[in-house]
């Protein structure tokens, strides 16, 4: 993992609580799963050397009941079902992306369109901005994901099995050390984590360029009835008025804005006029 570390995708400035709640269930997912993944190959190495009497066993000493499986297959089963939640995890990260942006989207989504496109055509994200790479492997385990929700039994088609090859041949050296991705019939606890560490990356880049202009974050503000409510008190007193955007921005979405950027959201919310007036969004 170390040439990931050397280059991992910088933070954004933009963190929404989207973003938080994906960077913590995957860092507690990674965990989890590292160790689980012990135990399954543990597991199987206990089933090759004497056999179900000796799996039967240990399920026994936990007082848990089982069914058969198939033990050659155990590690793959595993693996498919850990694609199958960390792409769920992104699929509500974009989700509450949506919801959580103050940013009109450009258009609407349309019929049995993915949401991974939508968002990024929506927020005008390119896949150079991804990475030509890195997009071409979140659609791949997005079609890896499809077919194990809807057809898990049906044969993987030759064009999804060539995006695999493909980008098998045109990794990058973050991904190098990872024999992934890998066919349906064959995932392995390296999908997991060629997927999960692509996701991160692309939640971070997703933020960085739809960090918030001045104007969306006043009216972000001004949608925000109670912190209206309370920013009223304050007339008269732009220092406090001031502060309390300052605070509320980095609560709320990590963002450590400078002087000039809040006096200039300030005067885009019309602070000045809220006792003659109404309030009014910027436009």
């Amino acid at each position: 993992m170390t040439d990931y570390i050397k280059n991992k995708t910088e933070r954004p400035m933009f963190r929404p609580k989207c973003f938080r709640v994906l960077d913590e269930v995957l860092g507690k997912s990674d965990a989890t799963v590292e160790w689980i993944e012990v135990a399954v190959r543990h597991l199987k190495r206990e089933y090759e050397k004497d056999g179900s009497s000796r799996i039967n066993s240990l399920a026994g000493d936990y007082n848990v009941r089982v069914n058969p499986v198939e033990f050659d297959k155990i590690c793959v089963r595993w693996g498919q079902l850990q694609v199958l939640s960390s792409y769920q995890y992104l699929d509500e990260f974009l989700s509450c992306f949506r919801k959580e942006h103050p940013r009109k989207e450009s258009r609407k989504r349309e019929d049995r369109e993915d949401l991974l496109t939508f968002v990024m055509d929506a927020y005008n994200v390119s896949k150079n901005d991804v990475g030509l790479i890195e997009f071409e492997i979140l659609d791949y385990y997005r079609l890896v994901r499809n077919q194990l929700m809807h057809n898990p039994s049906g044969e993987q088609g030759k064009v999804h099995k060539s995006q695999a090859e493909r980008i098998l041949n045109n990794k990058k050296d973050n991904y190098s050390t990872l024999s992934a991705p890998n066919h349906i019939d064959a995932i392995q606890f390296d999908d997991f984590i060629l997927l999960t560490r692509v996701i991160k990356h692309f939640s971070r880049v997703l933020c960085s360029r739809t960090t918030p202009t001045e104007p969306e974050w006043a009216s972000l503000i001004l949608k925000n009835s109670e912190l209206v409510k309370k920013l009223r008190t304050f007339i008269g007193n732009d220092a406090r008025i001031k502060l309390k955007l300052k605070s509320y921005l980095l609560t709320n979405y990590c963002c450590e804005i400078g002087d000039e950027v809040l006096t200039n959201i300030f005067n885009l919310c019309l602070l000045a006029q809220w006792q003659s007036a109404p309030l009014q969004e910027p436009t």
